[in-house]
């Protein structure tokens, strides 16, 4: 079976692609640069915009804490990353240059070329770009995402840390999908919750969930090299869907009380992944049952 990944450049990212290439057959590695024309940068920064300028006036103050402040989400994620990964650019390196592509987008011609001239099977998406029909479907068996978030839960852009600030460390974890157009959208295979410390954070917090990202991309590929794709669980919509733009120097406040507080000894659990490859039906609601009967468990 043959693989392409998509995912970024920073150092979990070079974990992910490091570890899924040890384990399977990875012959593509694409990494979007995200340099857009003109005419989509001006799109982009009038989503500044769209709460008007006092939210754009937060969203500022907040970009510029995250900049200047060690305690701020920015810099305890890249003090995680640094924990957690350290090892890993050396791993990277060590993969054949002739499979890594930098490209745009993986919605260019070019990036379709690649995908059906090296035969991929599937793709397997951790963050990276937003795709487009053409590219999901290059694949010849499907395409697949990892998103740092429980769905339907909370999707969308931050999500683990807006978890964290609502005071609800216990949604924090990811979901693997597979991919469509919609956003975060994709069918439900399967949920990772992080194990949860005394001494974690939000930014450690989503450290472990790239980990699960591996694990249950894993397990999912072992697994359906015997059998049958399973079905997706259909979702039917986002209970919280969260955009960039809706993290301001508010939520910066909330996240930081809330860890200073200590409260996540309240929240403390161990590792646990769910799998739905198993339903005989495409029933979300049975997706709610086990998930919230996991994620609510009361510490014994």
């Amino acid at each position: 079976m043959k693989l392409a990944i998509v995912t970024n450049k920073q150092l979990h990212h070079k974990y992910f692609v490091a570890e899924l290439y040890k384990r399977f057959n990875v012959e593509v590695i694409i990494h979007p640069t995200g340099k857009s024309e003109g005419k989509i940068q001006t799109l982009k920064s009038k989503r500044f915009f769209m709460y008007g300028w006092f939210w754009f006036f937060l969203k500022m103050l907040s970009l510029l804490y995250n900049k200047i402040s060690s305690l701020s989400m920015h810099k305890q994620l890249n003090k995680n990353e640094g924990r957690f990964f350290k090892k890993y650019e050396a791993e990277y390196l060590k993969i054949p240059g002739e499979k890594i592509h930098e490209l745009e987008t993986v919605n260019s011609t070019e990036a379709i070329d690649i995908i059906k001239n090296n035969d991929i099977d599937i793709i397997c998406f951790l963050g990276g770009d937003i795709a487009r029909k053409d590219f999901i479907n290059a694949a010849k068996v499907c395409s697949l995402n990892y998103h740092s978030g429980i769905s339907p839960f909370y999707n969308g852009n931050k999500t683990i840390f807006h978890a964290v600030k609502d005071y609800r460390p216990n949604f924090a974890g990811g979901t693997l999908m597979y991919i469509t157009e919609r956003i975060d959208g994709g069918g439900i295979l399967s949920h990772y919750l992080p194990a949860i410390n005394e001494s974690d954070s939000a930014a450690s917090i989503f450290m472990k969930g790239i980990q699960g990202a591996v694990e249950l991309y894993t397990h999912f590929l072992a697994n359906i090299q015997s059998q049958a794709l399973p079905s997706g669980v259909i979702q039917k919509r986002s209970f919280k869907y969260v955009r960039n733009i809706d993290w301001t120097i508010v939520d910066d406040i909330k996240l930081s009380v809330f860890e200073k507080s200590n409260q996540i000894r309240i929240y403390q659990r161990d590792e646990q992944t769910i799998a739905y490859y198993d339903l005989k039906s495409e029933d979300i609601n049975e997706v709610y049952k086990r998930a919230l009967n996991e994620i609510l468990k009361k510490n014994k």
